[in-house]
């Protein structure tokens, strides 16, 4: 989930976000899950990514996800609004500010501890129930 990486996030009302990797039959990698588990809490990462369940902006944000919810046709605007707001700012003063909370959030959950996940996609990727798992998610996609 490439939003998850983002310092603010914004999205519009009719927004659906999914967690798709255990449907795909491999792990949430590369960090995924400290930065879950860090913005949005264990209980609901664990339900997120093991149910692998679509879910809403509404939803988002009220457990912490989104900063903001808007109507479809205010994203670009609102987005563009927040940027500008930023860019009026000291930009040092914000590095520092965002260098600050990483550090404060990298001592809570720590997202280095991401050292092996390469061994357990490559795992996943040899497994035959999760490569079974796999091909029933694409068969579904392709029934969509």
């Amino acid at each position: 989930m490439l939003a998850v990486g983002c310092d603010l996030r914004v999205a519009a009302d009719d927004t659906y976000f999914s967690i798709p990797e255990v449907d795909l039959g491999i792990p949430l990698a590369w960090g995924g899950i400290p930065r879950l588990v860090r913005e949005i809490g264990p209980a609901m990462t664990r339900e997120l990514v093991m149910t692998c369940r679509p879910f809403t902006a509404d939803e988002a944000h009220r457990f912490g996800f989104l900063n903001r919810v808007v109507a479809a046709d205010a994203v670009m605007s609102e987005t563009e609004q927040l940027a500008e707001e930023l860019s009026a700012k000291s930009s040092l003063t914000l590095h520092s500010t965002k260098r600050h909370v990483m550090a404060v959030l990298d001592s809570m959950t720590g997202t280095a501890r991401n050292w092996n996940d390469a061994d357990s996609l490559v795992a996943a990727l040899r497994d035959p129930e999760s490569r079974a798992a796999a091909e029933r998610y694409l068969e579904q996609l392709q029934k969509r």
